[in-house]
């Protein structure tokens, strides 16, 4: 068990997934380790208050933290969701706009993309461009606005 983590994970791999910009791993869990502080009697099992765990995101890249519990899984069906369940296709959401201005043309929104990252590329200025041609291949994510250091990518239609 590694000392500074309240829970550690022992996996073997089972499956890797090749995609065009990295991998998927998939991994079959062969032990816990748990710092005994960690351990919630009551529910049976480890707390995630107790742990306050953090996940790493490559786009963005960002950093989360797990929040509250707010539903018990398959009592509460597709109420839990109606807020994504009635939000509109992806085609009316907003997509990336590039301000060439204040653009750094460090790739950022490149390396964010979870869609697609060929949909970015640098123009003849080192200024970053979004392939409105292809606009449909947008999952209207955010990242790459959310990921560009110098706020120069705004999401509208």
């Amino acid at each position: 068990m590694i000392k500074e983590c309240p829970v550690t994970i022992e996996c073997t791999l089972s499956h890797v997934f090749p995609l065009d910009t990295h991998e998927i791993f998939v991994g079959k869990i062969e032990q816990v380790h748990a710092n005994p502080d960690c351990i919630d009697a009551n529910a049976g099992g480890i707390s995630t208050a107790k742990v306050d765990p953090c996940l790493f995101s490559f786009s963005g890249p960002s950093y989360f933290q797990l929040g509250e519990r707010f539903a018990t899984p398959w009592s509460v069906g597709a109420t839990a969701f109606s807020a994504a369940a009635s939000a509109p296709p992806p085609q009316q959401r907003p997509y990336p706009h590039v301000d060439k201005d204040l653009c750094l043309g460090c790739g950022a929104c490149n390396s964010a993309c979870v869609a697609s990252p060929s949909l970015w590329s640098l123009g003849d200025d080192g200024k970053a461009r979004f392939d409105e041609k292809r606009v449909d291949e947008c999952v209207r994510c955010g990242h790459c606005a959310e990921g560009c250091p110098a706020t120069a990518i705004k999401m509208t239609n």
